[in-house]
């Protein structure tokens, strides 16, 4: 399948049920054209009935934030490994979720779409209600799993996982966000995914980049915190966003008795460790912890060994 390379390209993906969600591989075709055949920004929106609200049918965000964390890498992954391997390493990827009955769609700047990729299945996705008639759009056979997809590993939900609510008010993470980059965008995502009114989000400020390498070409304090602020408010803009300047490893967590869920990485587990010690000592609540992976700026693959500030400031 043949398309022109241009600067600013979207993908629109409709997933109808759980086991598609759970298999995202029939999307890879799609996310390898469209990576690469976009230099500057691709923007994936992924409509399914999965993302309405919980009361409406949807699914319950914390009992299947896994499995929407593995659609999340699974995406982010493919345009990656495309980008380096075409050495377009700047290319911009920002994957969002989408229910079908939402039809504002204005956040998304479509007018400044250049080529329209389709991946869809029924009327799922509200085309109708695209600016796209103008523009060129592929559209991509019906995303039936295939014999690999049924036979793919699969994230399940957890028992534990049933016991708890489906979303928390308030959830919290921290990070550097250096010039923001895919694995930063999948922990904002998923602290969103499971929050129902507010992210808290700590950036690192100079008292915890003394120890961290390259430190002198770190982005200012005002770029990181705008950037994560923006890409918050362009995945979920329902969400209050509080995007604060840290200069310890606990940030609100260490007095805010209104946050009940802390996102990590891999790498951050030992903060998260020593936040749920610091919060005990002092009588707040204990955190309900979710431990993600993510993808580093320099590598299209799982990274567990990409350092990361919270770490490293220690």
């Amino acid at each position: 399948m043949d398309s022109p390379s241009v600067g600013h390209s979207v993908l629109l993906v409709a997933i109808p049920s759980l086991k598609q969600l759970l298999a995202p591989a029939f999307l890879k075709n799609a996310v390898v054209e469209a990576a690469g055949h976009t230099r500057s920004h691709l923007l994936v929106i992924v409509f399914s009935p999965l993302f309405k609200p919980v009361g409406l049918g949807g699914l319950a965000p914390v009992h299947y934030w896994k499995e929407v964390q593995r659609l999340l890498i699974f995406i982010y992954v493919e345009a990656a490994r495309v980008s380096w391997e075409q050495d377009n390493v700047l290319l911009s990827v920002d994957v969002v979720l989408h229910s079908p009955t939402d039809t504002d769609v204005s956040r998304y700047d479509p007018l400044a779409w250049e080529f329209v990729y389709v991946l869809d299945q029924g009327d799922m996705i509200p085309l109708d209600d695209l600016p796209i008639s103008t523009l060129t759009t592929t559209i991509f056979p019906p995303p039936f799993p295939s014999a690999d997809d049924e036979q793919d590993e699969i994230y399940t939900a957890e028992t534990p996982l049933s016991l708890l609510p489906p979303t928390y008010p308030v959830a919290a993470l921290g990070g550097t966000f250096d010039h923001i980059h895919s694995g930063h965008k999948i922990l904002v995502s998923i602290a969103a995914w499971i929050a129902n009114e507010k992210v808290i989000v700590g950036v690192t400020d100079a008292a915890l980049l003394v120890k961290k390498s390259n430190a002198d070409v770190v982005e200012s304090i005002d770029k990181r915190t705008e950037a994560v602020q923006r890409f918050g408010a362009f995945f979920d803009p329902s969400l209050i966003y509080e995007v604060v300047p840290i200069t310890d490893v606990y940030g609100p967590t260490a007095w805010d008795p209104n946050i009940q869920a802390l996102v990590v990485s891999h790498e951050t587990q030992e903060g998260a460790a020593a936040v749920a010690s610091y919060r005990s000592a002092h009588g707040l609540p204990p955190l309900e912890v979710f431990v993600i992976d993510v993808i580093s700026s320099t590598d299209a693959q799982l990274n567990h060994e990409d350092p990361a500030a919270l770490k490293e400031g220690n």
